[in-house]
C-alpha cells in the first residue's frame, strides 16, 4: 500500500498497535494498520491518497477506515476503482481536487496522470 499525503500541519504521534495484532496474518495486520494510520492523518486534516492493489482490499480499507473517523469526517473519504461508471470516478476526483474530499483509498484505476497541485498533495 502506498500513501501520498500532504505535508503535515504538526507532528503525528502513533500510538504502537496493540499487542493482539501479531497473531493476525501478515496481509490483515498491514490492513489494520493501514485504517489506522489512514484515520490519523485525516483526522488531522491531511488531504491523502492510499494506493491498493486490488479493489477488494480497497472497499475493505475503505471501511475500516470509516469506521475509524469520527461521524463527521466519514463523508469526506471515498473509494475509487474500476467498476464504478466514470461519471462517478470523475466526480470523486473532482471532490478531491476540490477540497471537499480529505481522503480516498484508490486502485490504480486513478488516474496517476492527473494533474496534482503542489499546494494540495505532496507525492
Amino acid at each position: 500500500m502506498l500513501l501520498f499525503t500532504a505535508p503535515p500541519p504538526h507532528t503525528l504521534h502513533l500510538a504502537p498497535l496493540p499487542p493482539s495484532l501479531p497473531s493476525l496474518t501478515p496481509s490483515h495486520a498491514a490492513r489494520v494498520q493501514a485504517s489506522q494510520l489512514l484515520a490519523r492523518l485525516l483526522a488531522c486534516g491531511m488531504r491523502t491518497i492510499a494506493f491498493v492493489r486490488t479493489r477488494s482490499v480497497a472497499e475493505i480499507l475503505y471501511d475500516r477506515t470509516r469506521d475509524l473517523l469520527d461521524p463527521s469526517l466519514r463523508p469526506r473519504l471515498a473509494s475509487y476503482r474500476a467498476g464504478y461508471q466514470a461519471a462517478e470516478r470523475r466526480q470523486i476526483e473532482r471532490s478531491l481536487f476540490g477540497g471537499e474530499l480529505l481522503g480516498v483509498v484508490a486502485t490504480n484505476a486513478l488516474e496517476l496522470g492527473v494533474d496534482v497541485p503542489s499546494d494540495h498533495l505532496t507525492i
